[in-house]
């Protein structure tokens, strides 16, 4: 709560610096910057206390822990997935290099048809039986819930066994499903947590752009404020500013060959229909996620990673705040280098 008081101080301390911003553009009669601050005029507002953060490692071993000892398991798995890959995994008694390697078919089947899965002999099951994961394990016995939150299924809790282990019996599976809730509402309130966090941290980066933007004289000195806020933003590896009818790069930020390899049909889907974009997978060249925004009239905020980044319309919301004040400086530069 301390560090949410301090956050929200800051905010205040920001919007106080806006309206000192805006008094003196309205005295130079600067419209431009005008616009720029009406874009943001006040960060959204925190909640008015956020609930302590959980101590969520420690809720989730202990929760794991249970569940094997349900099972009577040797080992167990704590699996949350993004489509069909795995972004956080736990494991309990693994003992070894290699023993924390589990059944990606066991887990999928869970995650998929998002139901419990309790099998007392893998090698007697007509479907399971030759599934490579389960013969290279040597596993005999699994139990697996799905963990369900707000109707959506967000990964697995999986117990497996080498050797033949006890039946469950209705009461049995029924403490399993209440493991199983306990770790999905952990993970939901932690989740609401760092997404609230998030957004408030947005929302001061884009009063400072906003700023920053009202002083500007040009883009090349605004562009790499706005470039490192982008990418600290979404946890890209890449930035690029392109405009024009042909979209060239007019500014980017990032590793060598920055200008090569971009999703060149999102960037211009972008511009043409004048709204934002976050894709998973979407360029064969190696990305993994891809953002682009609109920024003016005929220019695109793009930006791009190797790694999987989630969808989140705070983030995108952000960027594409961060997009119309990027247009509005790029074209007040082109205002003044024509004399008009």
């Amino acid at each position: 709560q301390a560090q949410a008081l301090a956050q929200l101080g800051r905010v205040a301390e920001a919007a106080e610096a806006a309206d000192l911003a805006r008094g003196l553009a309205e005295e130079a009669g600067d419209r431009t910057a005008l616009r720029q601050l009406d874009l943001l005029k006040r960060p959204a507002e925190a909640p008015a206390a956020l609930p302590d953060a959980a101590d969520l490692p420690a809720v989730l071993q202990r929760t794991l822990a249970a569940f094997v000892a349900l099972a009577r398991a040797q080992r167990g798995f704590l699996l949350l997935y993004q489509g069909f890959e795995v972004t956080a995994k736990l494991a309990v008694g693994a003992v070894g290099p290699g023993d924390d390697a589990f059944s990606a078919t066991l887990a999928h089947r869970v995650m998929w048809q998002g139901a419990p899965l309790w099998i007392d002999d893998l090698q007697q099951h007509p479907a399971l039986a030759e599934a490579a994961s389960v013969q290279a394990l040597g596993l005999r016995a699994v139990l697996g819930v799905p963990l369900e939150h707000a109707g959506e299924v967000i990964g697995v809790l999986l117990a497996d066994s080498t050797d033949v282990t006890r039946r469950f019996d209705p009461a049995d599976m029924d403490a399993a499903l209440a493991l199983a809730r306990e770790a999905a509402g952990a993970i939901a309130t932690a989740r609401r947590l760092q997404a609230a966090e998030a957004g408030l941290a947005a929302a001061q980066q884009l009063h400072r752009l906003a700023l920053a933007a009202a002083g500007a004289t040009d883009l090349a000195s605004f562009w790499p404020i706005l470039a490192d806020a982008a990418l600290a933003l979404t946890g890209a590896e890449r930035s690029v500013y392109l405009t024009g009818p042909l979209l060239a790069v007019a500014a980017h930020r990032g590793p060598s060959g920055t200008e090569t390899g971009l999703a060149r049909p999102m960037i211009a889907w972008v511009r043409d229909h004048g709204e934002p974009l976050h894709l998973h997978d979407a360029h064969p060249g190696g990305l993994r996620t891809v953002w682009a925004a609109p920024a003016g009239h005929d220019g695109v905020l793009y930006l791009d990673s190797i790694r999987i980044a989630p969808a989140d319309p705070a983030v995108l919301s952000a960027l594409a705040g961060m997009a119309e004040i990027l247009g509005a400086v790029s074209g007040r530069g082109a205002t003044a280098r024509s004399g008009v």
